[in-house]
């Protein structure tokens, strides 16, 4: 951060090297605590972050996630206990007032919180991950093993970010969508760009969370209706995929370093920018260096 905040200062070879800025944090997180991401950006020559318009995005779709995997039957999900809906918030100073929501959610509908924020259930021994034997790589740890093996058995998982920036999706909503479990969206305006049709809940098209509740208990007791939501994992099981997403996925699967080289040799340009010319941020704004 301290190279960052004073980035106009750093010397290198402007005619032979190039500087880019990487980053999956927003620049809101933590009350601003990344705004030099904003403020700073014309001293870099390319920028890789979570935004679609970005030279190279850093989409949450990891390598390792496997979208055909099949959820569990709904008759099984919510059992021994379970609650209807699992929530996972441990960063309890978010500024989009999420925790508020659960809060108010919560008086409607019954949350299985096992974050720090709101917390009221511990972890079941069956869903436990050896953290000492389990090998796992960088990304897939065994928090995240421990973690997708809980909400495969909800029907119902809040999906909550810390920020409402445009494309920022973390793995809070593609985890659920991998293993089954139909995530409730909190966050970004442009949630659908992320996606598959109708296999998610944007919290935004309920207005209150009274409704949204009412909402819940209706698919809890409506099999049908509720599996419309997981009807896309059963194309994905053959490889059907939205073409959007199937983008996204091919973008999450090779290393964003190999195409940041290609880009700056010209070799390789972002399909967002070549393929899907977006209305809704002006040129101007939008996230590369030179678009």
């Amino acid at each position: 951060m301290k190279i960052l905040n004073h980035i106009e200062k750093f010397k290198y070879d402007k005619n032979r090297q190039k500087i880019f800025v990487m980053s999956m944090e927003t620049p809101y997180y933590g009350r601003g605590r990344y705004k030099a991401l904003l403020t700073k950006r014309e001293y870099f020559d390319f920028v890789l972050d979570y935004h679609l318009d970005s030279d190279v995005p850093l989409i949450y779709t990891y390598s390792f996630f496997n979208f055909s995997t099949p959820a569990l039957p709904t008759k099984e999900k919510g059992q021994n206990g379970r609650g209807l809906v699992a929530a996972f918030i441990s960063n309890c100073k978010a500024t989009n007032e999420r925790l508020k929501y659960l809060k108010k959610l919560k008086k409607y509908i019954d949350i299985d919180s096992y974050g720090k924020c709101v917390h009221n259930k511990d972890i079941y021994e069956e869903d436990k991950v050896d953290f000492e034997k389990e090998h796992l790589d960088l990304l897939r740890t065994p928090t995240h093993v421990e973690k997708t093996n809980i909400i495969r058995k909800y029907k119902f998982t809040l999906s909550f970010e810390n920020c409402n920036d445009r494309d920022y999706v973390t793995e809070k909503f593609f985890q659920p969508l991998e293993v089954g479990s139909v995530p409730i969206f909190y966050g970004t305006p442009n949630i659908a760009d992320f996606a598959p049709k109708h296999s998610y809940i944007n919290v935004n098209d309920f207005e209150s969370p009274k409704a949204l509740a009412d909402y819940l208990k209706y698919l809890d007791q409506n099999d049908e209706a509720y599996e419309s939501y997981l009807e896309w994992k059963k194309r994905a099981a053959v490889g059907d995929f939205d073409e959007n997403f199937k983008r996204l996925i091919e973008l999450g699967k090779i290393d964003h370093t190999c195409h940041l080289l290609k880009r700056i040799k010209n070799l390789w340009i972002n399909p967002y920018l070549k393929e899907w010319d977006r209305k809704d941020v002006p040129k101007e704004e939008r996230a590369c260096r030179y678009c």
